[in-house]
């Protein structure tokens, strides 16, 4: 077989790199591949349906050997290996003469350090990641900044057109964010930007009761707007010749049909950035709007192309079934390797602490539980149906079924949705009874001096009553002016005398810094976890110390109390296709998804002893089930289920143990002989 002479080449030049990874896959890259694809009839691989076409060899021992020392980089770049008719045949579903390319631009899209210089104004400096994601952009130009929270993905936007503003003074940069956003944008720009006499312009929808002008930009300068009014000055802006347009929080784009999308589409500017920690909130499709602005009309896949291949795209007798997942380490690889970077907090802040979540029940009594007792009369048609599939949802989990766990995950907040909306009337009436609680809680927290809190509310109605009970001014809600919101946010972090901040999970929870405190109070809960991860993420920032307490308040029995357990298991499985996937593409397996923090340390302290106490303990409150009518003993009605399930079987895995020691800690009180034999009290801290 001839080898290109291109490979021989690039061999060459990776012999004197210093990256051992590099100079075995220049080495792989030489292996005696087959000229082009090769068609596999009855074989499935990496996730592809039969038939497959792909690129392949048969390796002797020596090549075999090198394959198994690259395995895991070769994964990522959808390389593996296959037993056909006895023998192993390495697979590549991508020409193999860009394995090398393809590893480079993966590393760079999750590069932590760069030696590059960038300019800054005198006494600003980059953190060395925030440079890695300037020379990310450096080389792709047309990028997504999807770092996880936190890590300044504003001032890698504005370092990358700091580095355009060196080469020409006059270089122009349109700002879309949201509204609540724009003075927080005014106020980066005017740190970072290395020219100060740079024009900042905020655009508005009037200025003193007429509709506003939109500013010339046309000799440099930036102008900032908001999604909401973006369509009304499209003619203007694209008159105005931008250089560079940034999208901050582009997950807003994520309906193509919506006007703010459309609108974002017709810019008519080359060098385009976006950013946001959540590109997609709830699913892949949502990608699709960000990766068209990104990438234009001529290099974007069609959307119908891109449903079926990453969406599990379908047609229906009621239309396109576009709301799965399909190939996410594929969609992943190909949006690192294309336009997006990517970090996580713990591969560049190693000193960022874990968040603590706690769940604290109120009492509920009288008209609180009246009004309790009135929601779940609403909610009860919804709730076998949601707790079947719950049941359904902690079996995948036991069997570590991510297809199905996934495929649960996506019906369960469908159904979720529904029935919040049915029951919306009676949620800000509890909202309203629970205020005085939460504000009792919040001057108990507030008697030592040093603290300060941030709380938050779903209904204004309820963070109206809480800063009323807590004297701290108004809270910041939709009703606020986007001046007074920023206003209020500053004062709370630079302020020592305002030691508590109240606002909407809408209005707060999403683009605003609130660090100068490590406790959070959730008094109510938005369905979405993708929102309250945001929330929670306002006091967990770059520079934080020491652990971020997040308390989420409940009544017991009510629908939050029912759907917390859920919902913090599901804020860990969002990012499965930015940061894990479903498939493991090289060679066939699911790979795992993120496994929920907690169910890990649960699985730490299975031994043998535990799995055969865990199982005592099912089968006795199995047993106390049978006659609940008697004395309110044994599993809920959302556990009995699976509870039974596990007691009926004559030992536990390590997996099932897990889960049902999770169940014993719950029940603990009802069996306090076995659950003094456990390692109870470690769960507890």
């Amino acid at each position: 077989m001839d080898v290109d002479p291109a490979l021989i080449m690039c061999k060459c030049a990776c012999t004197m790199d210093t990256n051992p990874i590099e100079t075995k896959l220049a080495d792989f890259q030489l292996m005696p591949w087959s000229g082009q694809t090769v068609h596999f009839p009855a074989y499935s691989f990496q996730g592809q349906k039969d038939p497959l076409d792909a690129y392949c060899f048969d390796p002797n021992k020596e090549q075999l050997r090198l394959y198994r020392d690259l395995a895991d980089t070769l994964a990522e770049l959808r390389v593996g290996c296959q037993i056909i008719n006895g023998y192993p045949v390495i697979i590549s579903f991508d020409p193999p003469s860009t394995l090398l390319a393809s590893y480079k631009a993966t590393i760079l899209s999750r590069a932590s350090t760069s030696s590059i210089t960038v300019p800054s104004p005198p006494g600003m400096v980059y953190m060395p990641f925030q440079l890695a994601g300037i020379n990310f952009q450096r080389a792709k130009k047309n990028t997504l900044f999807a770092d996880e929270m936190g890590l300044g993905k504003t001032i890698q936007i504005i370092g990358s057109f700091n580095d355009i503003l060196n080469e020409d003074p006059h270089r122009s940069m349109l700002v879309v964010c949201p509204a609540y956003l724009k003075l927080n944008w005014k106020k980066e720009l005017e740190r970072w930007l290395i020219r100060p006499t740079t024009p900042i312009h905020i655009v508005n929808a009037q200025t003193k009761g007429k509709p506003s002008k939109f500013p010339s930009c046309e000799r440099g300068g930036v102008a900032i707007i908001n999604y909401d009014i973006l369509d009304r000055y499209i003619d203007d802006i694209n008159r105005n010749h931008f250089n560079v347009v940034a999208l901050d929080e582009c997950h807003m784009i994520k309906t193509p049909e919506a006007k703010r999308t459309q609108a974002v589409l017709a810019l008519k500017i080359p060098h385009r950035l976006a950013a946001s920690g959540t590109p997609a909130v709830n699913r892949p499709v949502e990608l699709w709007p960000i990766i068209r602005f990104l990438l234009g009309e001529k290099k974007a896949p069609p959307y119908w192309d891109f449903a079926k291949e990453y969406c599990g795209g379908k047609k229906t007798p009621f239309g396109l079934d576009v709301r799965g997942s399909s190939n996410p380490v594929k969609l992943r690889q190909w949006m690192r390797r294309t336009f997006m970077i990517r970090r996580l907090k713990s591969e560049v802040l190693k000193e960022l602490p874990p968040k603590t979540r706690q769940v604290i029940e109120l009492p509920a009594e009288g008209e609180i539980k009246m009004v309790v007792d009135m929601e779940n009369a609403k909610f009860a048609p919804h709730e076998d149906t949601i707790g079947k599939m719950m049941v359904k949802l902690a079996e995948a989990e036991i069997s570590e079924d991510d297809d199905e766990f996934h495929a649960v995950s996506s019906e369960l907040a469908r159904e979720i949705k529904m029935a919040i909306h049915e029951i919306s009337a009676e949620r800000v009436r509890l909202s309203q009874l629970k205020a005085p609680l939460i504000a009792a809680h919040a001057k108990d927290c507030l008697l030592d001096p040093e603290k300060k809190l941030i709380i938050f509310t779903y209904h204004k109605e309820a963070g109206r009553m809480i800063s009323d009970l807590l004297g701290s001014g108004k809270p910041v809600d939709g009703d606020m002016k986007i001046s007074d919101r920023h206003a209020a946010c500053e004062r709370f972090q630079n302020d020592p005398e305002c030691r508590v901040i109240v606002g909407t999970i809408g209005a707060m929870g999403v683009g605003v810094t609130l660090t100068a405190s490590s406790h959070v109070i959730i008094a109510e809960l938005d369905w979405r976890p993708g929102i309250m991860c945001q929330a929670e993420d306002r006091a967990h920032r770059i520079g934080q110390l020491g652990n971020v307490l997040v308390q989420y308040f409940l009544f017991p029995d009510s629908v939050d109390s029912k759907m917390i357990g859920n919902l913090i298991e599901k804020m860990e499985v969002l990012s499965q296709v930015l940061d894990q996937g479903g498939v493991n593409e090289s060679s066939g397996s699911k790979t795992k998804r993120k496994k929920s923090p907690v169910m890990e340390f649960y699985a730490s302290k299975v031994t043998p002893e535990v799995q055969k106490l865990v199982l005592r303990g099912l089968i006795e409150l199995a047993a106390m089930d049978d006659r609940r009518t008697q004395d309110s003993k044994g599993f809920s009605k959302w556990d009995s289920p699976i509870g039974h399930r596990l007691a009926s079987k004559g030992s536990l895995t390590k997996q099932e143990a897990a889960f049902g020691l999770r169940l014993i800690y719950r029940y603990r009180r009802q069996i306090p002989d076995i659950a003094s034999a456990l390692p109870l009290a470690e769960l507890q801290k």
